[in-house]
């Protein structure tokens, strides 16, 4: 039993490895990529930390250890349903208000009718810290959208992204949470993702929520197209 747990230990500790070594090529990149906010996030979490994930792809599983006996993960849904996170958060403190909570929630995921939960985590003070990871885009819908295309599989390069870009107008998180009287920080570079991070986990111990709006990099087909078709009511 314990040469096998051993050898177990081993073994995850050499796929972390190989993981931290392929991340490493976009380490510091900007926009950075989602792999290096989880994996500088990892080091600054309570060792019982929970941590409510509504992501379109499954790096915070990755990143973050959620090993025996350690941090405890809620979510992502099988169905990729979206709209619950930030919610979901909220009720996880004021189920285990003395253990450490944090939300990570993608842009769209934001955009998805649940920004309103903002305002019970201010009047009641639920010391939760939400971290956006903001792409301005719906980036793993896009990848499922390209792969299911009959388009692309003929031709790539003339595949056009028609509904997940979430830029023009650029959502501006941290002036939302502002509206809800809680305080926030945007993280553009991921050398700052340490300090934002520990003022946001100081609030906490405070008694008050925070709001991160990191700005991570689109990954996969198709990203960075940024384009929507270009349709303006008032011109009707």
């Amino acid at each position: 039993g314990q040469e096998r747990l051993e050898a177990t230990r081993k073994s995850s500790a050499a796929a972390a490895d190989r993981r931290r070594r392929r991340a490493e090529r976009g380490w510091n990149a900007s926009p950075m990529y989602a792999e290096r906010l989880c994996y500088e996030m990892d080091k600054l979490l309570a060792e019982d930390a929970i941590v409510v994930v509504e992501t379109g792809d499954r790096s915070p599983q990755d990143w973050i250890d959620f090993g025996p006996g350690r941090r405890r993960l809620i979510g992502p849904t099988t169905g990729f349903a979206l709209g619950w996170g930030i919610g979901a958060a909220i009720g996880v403190k004021i189920a285990r208000p003395q253990q450490q909570v944090v939300a990570l929630v993608g842009d769209g995921a934001m955009l998805f009718g649940q920004i309103e939960s903002l305002w019970t985590a201010s009047r009641y003070d639920v010391p939760v810290t939400f971290v956006v990871f903001d792409n301005r885009s719906y980036d793993s819908e896009r990848g499922r959208i390209h792969f299911a295309s009959r388009v692309a599989r003929v031709d790539k390069s003339a595949w056009k992204d028609m509904s997940c870009y979430l830029g023009n107008p650029d959502v501006d998180y941290v002036s939302i949470a502002k509206g809800f009287d809680i305080e926030g920080a945007m993280i553009e570079r991921p050398e700052d993702i340490g300090s934002v991070l520990g003022r946001a986990f100081a609030a906490n111990r405070e008694g008050r929520p925070f709001l991160v709006d990191a700005l991570i990099a689109q990954r996969g087909p198709g990203a960075n197209q940024n384009w929507h078709p270009d349709v303006r009511i008032a011109d009707r």
